[in-house]
This record gives C-alpha cells, structure tokens and sequence, in this order.
C-alpha cells in the first residue's frame, strides 16, 4: 500500500471521521483499482482506469469504485497544493532571509 493510499485512509478516518467499515471499503475499492491496474492509484492512466470501471456491471458497484477513486485524489491535489504553497512559503523566507544577510550595517 502506498503511503499516499495510507494517509488518505488516516485523513477519511480522523479527520473525515468516518466509520471502520467505511474505511475498510474504500481501502478495499481502492487497492482493488490497484491490482486491476497494476499501477499505483498517483500513476494511473485514463485508460487503464476506464478499462478497469467499465469492466463493472451493477451500476452501485461501479458508483462505489468511482466515489472511492474521486475521493481519494481530490485528497492528492489538496495535498499537493497545501505542499506547493508552504514550498513558495518557504522560498520566499529563504529569498527575505537572503536578503536580510545582504543588508550592509553602518
């Protein structure tokens, strides 16, 4: 299980606060997606992941499969948008501090 699937199920659990078997079935759809694909669920392609839904029949199922996959990377653009912003954060401490040192005192 990759370590994104991993903190994306702490966030549905903790901060969503969703149940143990809500939990479990997202897990389940989404490291079923996993092996159907055989790649990770941050390296999927559009037609492997099409290929892979349309091979379902009940419309639920297929539901379930889509909801579990949305959720989970709107969870990785969230993050990595939250990390990008404290990275341009950080960088334009780095630049103030920079220039800070830069500052000549007489």
């Amino acid at each position: 299980m990759s370590n994104e699937l991993e903190a994306f199920l702490e966030y549905i659990s903790v901060t969503r606060a969703l149940s143990k078997k809500s939990v479990e079935a997202y897990k389940s759809d989404l490291l079923h997606i996993e092996e159907l694909t055989s790649a990770s669920l941050i390296k999927l392609e559009q037609d492997s992941v099409l290929a892979v839904l349309s091979s379902y029949e009940n419309k639920r199922t297929l539901n379930r499969k889509l909801s579990a996959l949305n959720a989970f990377l709107i969870f990785v653009i969230k993050v990595s948008l939250k990390m990008k912003k404290q990275d341009t954060n950080l960088q334009k401490f780095q630049n103030f501090s920079l220039n800070f040192y830069h500052i000549k005192i007489y």
